[in-house]
């Protein structure tokens, strides 16, 4: 009997350790939890911030796994509004693959590079959503119409996971 106990017992280890992601380097699986991933956004995305934000309702369905390293499309809630953001853990450090542009406020900012630039008022438009996972080094379609109507096509590059973007004007 204590032969059978002692084999409940690792056993009852065995699955706890693996619930709570503890792990050796001899291929046990990385897990992304979605608790770690909302306190990770938090600090990351508020670091330097002027407005923070606010992280909740975090769920990460798939991960992939390849050596040491996991990688998950999370569902996050930032301030109230949905995006899927990719992130990754390697050992026990997070990181954001992608930059969370703000879209109305890349709108101001393309419009206001048009008048400081060229003098010309214009209406930007960068899409529906609200918040814009890109990869840094990738553009985002934009369009910009002035007073008599005209399309206008600005490259909004996305430089950094900050979000820092450039913009030439066409």
């Amino acid at each position: 009997m204590r032969g059978l106990r002692s084999w409940a017992a690792l056993t009852v280890a065995g699955v706890l350790a693996a619930a709570c992601g503890g792990g050796s380097s001899d291929g046990e699986e990385v897990r992304i939890r979605p608790a770690e991933v909302r306190r990770f956004l938090e600090q990351d995305l508020n670091e330097g911030a002027q407005t923070p934000v606010d992280v909740t309702g975090v769920r990460c369905p798939r991960t992939t796994t390849e050596g040491d390293t996991a990688r998950a499309t999370c569902e996050v809630t930032i301030d109230g509004t949905a995006v899927d953001l990719a992130v990754e853990r390697t050992g026990g450090r997070f990181a954001r693959t992608e930059a969370v542009v703000v879209v109305p406020s890349l709108e101001t900012f393309v419009a206001a590079q048009y008048d400081a630039r060229l003098g010309l008022a214009v209406l930007v438009d960068c899409g529906e959503a609200e918040l814009l996972p890109v990869v840094p080094g990738e553009t985002i379609a934009c369009t910009a119409t002035d007073g008599q109507g005209a399309t206008l096509a600005p490259v909004v590059v996305v430089e950094d996971l900050a979000g820092k973007v450039s913009v030439t004007l066409t």
